[in-house]
């Protein structure tokens, strides 16, 4: 018999009807509009299925190869296959799932709309219940420039007229103006003073069963270090390379990716430039580590703004708003296996009006 797991798409929150579709990395899509659903490689209206305002639709995402990842798609339109990031002209969002792997709402490409996800009984994680679309884009709009700009269509100036924001990773790697040429330098002063810092520093640094030492700085973009014993050089090391998931490693094997990828995280925290703040996400604060996002003069106040204000509007501080969330268990994450029941929620997507509106409306 076919495994399962059962998924219910509560649409009670959103106060708007809402399409949902389920597509492999692979290509076939899930029947849902079906008793009996099967993967097939063709989208048609039986892949598709528009859940009304106040109701839930279930349905159970079959088995098939481990490895493999999906995607729920969520849109406030009809769609004729999976959107386009850069080009749909409606509001969608998506959560990554897969067959016992783990579900997240990753924000690491963008934000369209804010959900949370609950695996049996356990507590939702994913943005808080405050967290509207219409108050996380409004927040994201005012957050220090030029994190705050990389909104689609390009000129959107409220979150009624916003599709979707972009984070700065994609941004950076969609190059072109107006997108990643802004973000240049925003991480540069930050990167100078923390790889300084970090000149000389023997460790060791543990993280994941990697011991690494002898930290040295070979240039302005570039570091060496030992990990497990192991010389490891990473370049790259610019504002570019740690949004946009980057920075290389030589040799690239799982000791280099893993050095690149922590050090990749503490950039985008603003904790480059001191070790003993890498790894500091336990309590106080409800799991939202003390010392990351902090303007400091060591990191000439530089950091991702985008990911501090997401992880600022999320359950217990967890959220994936930029690649390297996973390390030190900043992700808000779940691995989800067959049986389990997994409910997903879009949060309000509902304008809310200012009194000065409502009354120009109603008078």
């Amino acid at each position: 018999m076919t495994e399962s797991v059962m998924v219910v798409f509560d649409n009670t929150k959103s106060g708007q009807s809402l399409f949902i579709s389920v597509n492999r990395a692979d290509g076939p899509w899930l029947t849902l509009n079906s008793k009996n659903p099967v993967w097939q490689y063709n989208f048609d209206n039986t892949c598709q299925i528009e859940v009304a305002s106040g109701s839930n639709y279930i349905f159970p995402f079959i088995e098939y190869s481990s490895g493999v990842g999906a995607r729920l798609f969520v849109s406030q339109q009809a769609i004729t296959g999976a959107p386009n990031l850069t080009t749909a002209q409606f509001v969608f969002d998506k959560i990554e799932m897969g067959w016992n792997a783990i579900w997240n709402q990753t924000s690491v490409d963008f934000l369209g709309i804010p959900m949370q996800i609950q695996v049996n009984d356990s507590p939702p994680y994913g943005f808080k219940d405050t967290a509207s679309r219409d108050v996380v884009l409004q927040g994201l709009m005012n957050v220090t420039a030029p994190y705050n700009t990389f909104v689609y269509p390009v000129g959107a100036n409220s979150p009624q007229s916003i599709y979707r924001m972009f984070s700065p990773g994609q941004a950076s790697s969609m190059g072109a103006p107006p997108w990643g040429y802004q973000l240049n330098n925003c991480l540069s002063q930050a990167i100078n003073l923390g790889l300084a810092a970090l000149n000389g520093y023997q460790g060791p640094f543990n993280y994941g069963g990697f011991v690494m030492t002898n930290f040295k700085q070979l240039s302005s973009t570039s570091i060496s270090l030992s990990v497990n014993g192991e010389t490891i050089t990473l370049t790259n090391v610019t504002t570019d390379g740690a949004l946009a998931c980057t920075i290389a490693s030589s040799p690239n094997d799982a000791a280099g990716q893993k050095a690149a990828g922590l050090i990749g995280a503490v950039i985008n925290r603003g904790v480059l430039y001191n070790p003993a703040l890498w790894g500091q996400n336990v309590p106080p604060n409800s799991g939202y580590p003390i010392n990351y996002y902090v303007q400091a003069a060591n990191n000439a106040n530089q950091f991702n703004y985008y990911a501090q204000f997401l992880h600022s509007m999320s359950l217990d501080g967890l959220c994936y708003a930029m690649p390297y969330d996973d390390f030190f268990e900043q992700d808000a994450a779940m691995t989800v296996s067959a049986g389990a029941k997994v409910r997903i929620t879009p949060l309000s997507l509902l304008y809310a009006m200012s009194t000065k509106e409502l009354m120009a409306r109603t008078t």
